[in-house]
């Protein structure tokens, strides 16, 4: 029996994913990877690696390896590393990673 958790957060990859492509992205869903991102927007040549959260924060850890890949790879200018957050009945927070700390570039409101 799948667990509650893995339901929730399933649901919000999907949403999020539905979101993204009515406007205008191409998402491919990156399940089962256990990588650093759950959902790989393309729009505008751009690309975007999201990490989701639902309910709870992205940890120090997981956030670590994010910026950590990020500096690795000596990111071009179009590829952009984000951490995607909501609450139960609460907008969605995207957040892109800059530096060691989180840069709010929009939220709206959206709910469950």
């Amino acid at each position: 029996m799948v667990n509650k958790q893995y339901q929730r957060g399933r649901r919000f990859e999907y949403k999020v994913k539905k979101l993204l492509e009515d406007n205008g992205f191409i998402v491919l869903r990156t399940s089962g990877s256990h990588g650093f991102a759950d959902l790989v927007a393309l729009r505008d040549n751009q690309v975007y690696f999201m990490q989701l959260k639902y309910g709870a924060k992205i940890s120090a850890r997981e956030y670590s390896k994010m910026y950590d890949i990020m500096v690795d790879t000596a990111v071009a200018d179009n590829i952009h590393f984000m951490v995607v957050h909501s609450k139960p009945y609460k907008s969605i927070s995207w957040m892109e990673i800059i530096t060691s700390d989180y840069q709010e570039f929009y939220s709206g409101d959206w709910f469950e």
